[in-house]
């Protein structure tokens, strides 16, 4: 299932069409969780983000992520392990097509429920990052 909209959407839908592949292209939703509950694995294979909403989001339903191994995502990863959990989102190649078919069919094998939703509320919950900005904002103008 896809959810968005933009400019490359008629060439995606006409791709899947070639390669007779059955996609659920939707539109983009105001209402995520109720899109995600069902989702049994959340892809991001970006080359440019850093570390998107989107994920923390995925991560905070405990839906396994594979996305790109960029920067932010190596150092999120780095960050949860330094903090005593486990690395929760799966890295694939950027740009390698194989790669990404390789991690996601894994974490679709392998089934295993990841307990990331208490990670992200531990760390990335939006009332304790806001008030962790106040905090910083406060010292600094002492």
């Amino acid at each position: 299932r896809f959810y968005g909209a933009g400019d490359d959407l008629p060439k995606f839908c006409k791709l899947a069409s070639d390669l007779e592949l059955n996609v659920d292209f939707r539109d983009a939703t105001r209402e995520p969780w109720e899109a995600m509950k069902d989702f049994a694995c959340f892809v991001v294979p970006s080359r440019i983000e850093g570390l998107p909403v989107a994920i923390l989001e995925a991560l905070a339903m405990n839906i396994p992520v594979v996305a790109s191994d960029l920067p932010g995502m190596v150092e999120f990863n780095q960050l949860a392990q330094a903090r005593g959990y486990s690395g929760f989102v799966h890295l694939a190649k950027t740009e390698d097509p194989q790669d990404f078919a390789a991690v996601i069919s894994r974490v679709l094998e392998d089934g295993t429920n990841q307990n990331s939703s208490a990670y992200i509320n531990d760390y990335y919950n939006p009332e304790k990052h806001c008030s962790d900005l106040i905090s910083i904002y406060k010292e600094m103008c002492r």
